[in-house]
This record gives structure tokens, C-alpha cells and sequence, in this order.
């Protein structure tokens, strides 16, 4: 769409509830073209990008929440890339992080009994929306009125300030990796 208006456009990218990524590529470079080599000598080629690493090329940098995420989506095995950069799963991941440090007694102490709740969304898969993940990432300072917002949201009542230090730790550090993976794509 942006070539319409921006001729020398040469990539288009989705970051968004799901990802991927299309270039422009002379007819001449691309071996199993079959169709006219007549003007224009360019194509559009669909990268399909979110499924890149499905062959196991990216496990090296897969975490065990990258796993968990996989293994319990509709697709598990499938779309690798999109699981670990796209909005429709950063929110899980963060979730998942941050349950493992309250199971582990990492976070949130000295509230572990009101947290025993099954029902509180930390506890339930998509529990922890990737918009939360925004949302903590604004805060600046240290009243952390937003993280302690999400936070109430989801169920956890009066965190610390450690705690909401380590929530946002944790989205910008999820948020960061998706950005350099996507970056690293491009």
C-alpha cells in the first residue's frame, strides 16, 4: 500500500497480531518463476516469515515459555517466528515468565496466600494481554501507576515496588527480543 504513494518501497512488513514480510525481487533471480518475463521484471515475493524457524533453525533461542507457547497454541510445531515476535502471543509469554517467578517465590511476596486463586487470570492461559504488555512498558518513574493498574487487573492486589520493577523488567525484555528478532528478519 505505502508503494502507491512511495515508489522506491521495497519491503512490506506486519508486526501485529500475527507477522510477516514480502520484498521486491527481480524476475531474474528467482529460479522457479514460470509466468512472462515481460515488464515489469519484478516480483512481490511473500516471505511467509512467521513460520521461519520451524525446522528447528531457531531453537538455540527459544526459551522453555517460547515451548509452553507453542505446545499449548493451535498449531504447535508451526509458525516459530510469529510466536515469538507477534501480538497474539508476547502477552503469554510474559505471563508465563511472571508465573514462574511467583511459583518459584520470586515475586509478589508476602502475598502468596491471596495468589493461590486458580481463577486470578495470572494462573489462566491468556490471562496477561500483550496490551498490558504496553501498558507497563509507558511507566516512568517510579509510582508505576500503570503497572500497579495491569497488575490489579489480573488479580494481584498491592504489588511492591520490586515487584512492579520486575513486571516491567520483564515486558520490556520480551517486547526488546521481539523487536530484534524482527529486526534481524528484515
Amino acid at each position: 500500500a505505502c508503494a502507491y504513494k512511495e515508489p522506491a518501497t521495497s519491503i512490506g512488513l506486519i508486526l501485529g497480531t500475527g507477522t510477516n514480510a514480502c520484498y521486491i525481487e527481480d524476475l531474474d533471480k528467482v529460479g522457479t518463476w514460470n509466468g512472462d518475463h515481460d515488464e515489469p521484471k519484478q516480483v512481490i515475493i511473500n516471505m511467509e516469515w512467521g513460520a521461519f524457524g520451524d525446522n528447528g533453525c531457531l531453537n538455540h533461542i527459544r526459551t522453555k515459555y517460547d515451548e509452553e507457547v507453542d505446545l499449548s497454541s493451535i498449531n504447535p510445531g508451526q509458525q516459530t517466528f510469529e510466536k515469538m515476535i507477534s501480538g497474539m502471543y508476547m502477552g503469554e509469554i510474559v505471563r508465563l515468565i511472571i508465573l514462574d517467578l511467583l511459583q518459584r517465590e520470586l515475586l509478589f511476596l508476602g502475598h502468596r496466600d491471596t495468589y493461590g486463586d486458580y481463577k486470578t487470570p495470572i494462573y489462566n492461559r491468556g490471562g496477561f494481554y500483550t496490551k498490558f504488555v504496553s501498558t507497563v512498558e509507558t511507566d516512568e518513574g517510579i509510582k508505576f501507576s500503570n503497572t500497579r493498574r495491569v497488575l490489579e487487573d489480573i488479580g494481584i492486589r498491592n504489588p511492591t515496588f520490586d515487584d512492579c520493577v520486575i513486571v516491567q523488567h520483564i515486558c520490556r525484555q520480551v517486547s526488546k527480543r521481539a523487536a530484534r528478532l524482527a529486526g534481524a528478519g528484515m
